[in-house]
């Protein structure tokens, strides 16, 4: 308090003035003393409380200053005896006192804006005293509601009608909201699982679906499908801001024994060993054969894992070596004798000569696995490497693929072919194969590829073609290993699940 212990430092500085005074008063005599003040408005601070004293008590009188009150005085019979803060006297007769304070009238600015389309009635902007009560009311215009009350971006209020007293500077925005268009949403799940999340219902446009499938023991999740079977999504955790009317359906399978594709002959002309072209070092292994210790039900990354156990790369050649090979691996199943390019389809002579005619297509980029300890083995994995004509080749770059974005790559530059799931697959065999590699939704560089979702329903929009069947057994014949998203497309979906 701004005048603590005054009424002790007074009491000391009086000592000699009451001596005086005292010095002829009968301490016999009596006095009464009483002091009247309004607690709520006045802060004092006595040292004697009213009552009876002896002649010459010191009676010291304090008073506070208020930020909420202004000191008036004190009054003896309605007249001013002091407006000083600090007042003593010596008793010497019967005395009534009063102390008065009045409050100090605050004025406020009061405003109110609105905000979209409505109006509010009630009062208006001005300056008005502490306390005044202030009253609003909002009508919103037809097509729009009322959305709230606001001061500093916190709602006060939703409710049309608010009624408070002011007590401080208020500046309040009354916020109108066109109405939003609704839309149905229905979801609903084949046997073998179950969704969470979003109810069915009836939502405002823009408003978050968020759903979560999940799968029952000895079932996988496929994904979720649209009302005509469209795959919209393969992951288990699947958002969406509501457009229009909209059913889904989750789709789940069973977690059966694993089904081996067909073995198939091999086709080709160009005939390894010959011409230049590198003779390979393994037989074509039947499928059930090599997969024989495979377990087809784990998802994840203990897939992956299993995946990285049973594809291992048995034999890995020099960059440079690989030219030679790709000459027999990349042969065209229409034109035969000719390699088949990637992204265009074009026709390509099949003898390397020094990247004249076409060059090799890191299909995941080099710059993308900088990172890995043994990159330049890895530079060297044929089931990453596509022929291409060069300028394909330099106009790619190291994008990462998707639908579309400036900063992706959609991989068909010629409408009459399809390499969307080429692609994925590829991109699935490196992640599953390198395990620092990361496959993510949003690459921002380094290690890391996609568009996850795009490449995954990519994988089912453009099924496994003949051209990767055997593709995926040429190089098998050189490397020793295959890439198990040729041979099962699904896996994808346990890999992401």
């Amino acid at each position: 308090m701004k005048f603590k212990n005054r009424l002790i430092v007074l009491s000391l500085l009086s000592l000699s003035l009451i001596s005086c005074e005292n010095g002829s008063a009968n301490v016999n005599t009596k006095f009464n003393f009483s002091l009247t003040y309004n607690e709520n408005e006045c802060d004092v601070e006595v040292s004697h409380i009213n009552g009876t004293y002896s002649a010459g008590t010191l009676i010291t009188i304090g008073i506070n200053e208020n930020d909420d009150y202004t000191y008036k005085g004190l009054f003896k019979d309605e007249e001013l005896v002091s407006s000083d803060f600090n007042y003593f006297f010596v008793l010497n007769e019967d005395t009534e006192l009063v102390i008065k304070c009045e409050k100090i009238i605050h004025n406020y600015d009061f405003t109110i804006v609105v905000n979209g389309n409505g109006k509010v009635n009630g009062t208006s902007n001005g300056t008005y005293e502490e306390g005044t009560k202030i009253s609003l009311t909002a009508t919103s215009d037809e097509g729009s509601h009322f959305d709230g009350y606001y001061e500093n971006g916190i709602l006060l209020t939703s409710e049309e009608n608010y009624i408070f007293n002011i007590t401080k500077n208020t500046n309040i925005i009354a916020k109108f909201a066109l109405n939003l268009p609704k839309y149905s949403f229905s979801i609903s799940s084949t046997e073998g699982g179950n969704v969470s999340g979003t109810s069915n219902g009836i939502y405002d446009e823009g408003t978050q679906i968020s759903l979560k499938a999940t799968a029952l023991n000895g079932y996988l999740f496929s994904g979720f499908y649209d009302s005509n079977e469209k795959l919209i999504s393969s992951n288990s955790s699947y958002s969406f801001n509501i457009e229009h009317n909209t059913v889904l359906i989750a789709k789940f399978r069973e977690r059966g024994n694993i089904e081996y594709p067909d073995d198939i002959e091999l086709i080709y002309t160009i005939v390894p060993g010959t011409n230049g072209v590198t003779k390979p070092t393994y037989d074509v292994v039947p499928i059930s054969e090599y997969y024989s210790t495979f377990d087809s039900s784990l998802t994840g990354e203990a897939l992956r894992t299993e995946i990285r156990r049973v594809t291992k790369v048995k034999k890995y050649y020099g960059y440079s070596s690989t030219s030679y090979c790709l000459s027999y691996i990349d042969e065209s199943l229409i034109n035969p004798g000719k390699l088949y390019g990637i992204y265009n389809g074009a026709s390509l002579p099949y003898q390397w000569d020094g990247a004249s005619s076409w060059n090799k297509e890191h299909v995941w980029p080099q710059s993308r696995f900088e990172g890995l300890s043994n990159r330049s083995t890895v530079k060297g994995d044929m089931h990453n490497l596509r022929a291409s004509t060069p300028s394909v080749n330099s106009s790619r770059g190291n994008k990462p693929y998707a639908d579309n974005g400036s900063a992706y790559y959609y991989p068909n530059l010629n409408n009459n072919v399809d390499f969307r799931g080429d692609v994925a697959r590829i991109i699935f065999y490196m992640y599953a194969q390198y395990e620092d590699l990361d496959l993510v939704e949003n690459p921002s560089g380094g290690l890391e590829m996609g568009k996850l979702s795009d490449l995954l329903e990519w994988n089912k929009l453009d099924p496994v073609d003949d051209f990767e069947i055997q593709r995926n057994m040429k190089v098998s014949r050189y490397q020793g290993n295959r890439n198990a998203f040729i041979d099962f497309p699904y896996l994808a979906d346990q890999l992401f699940i």
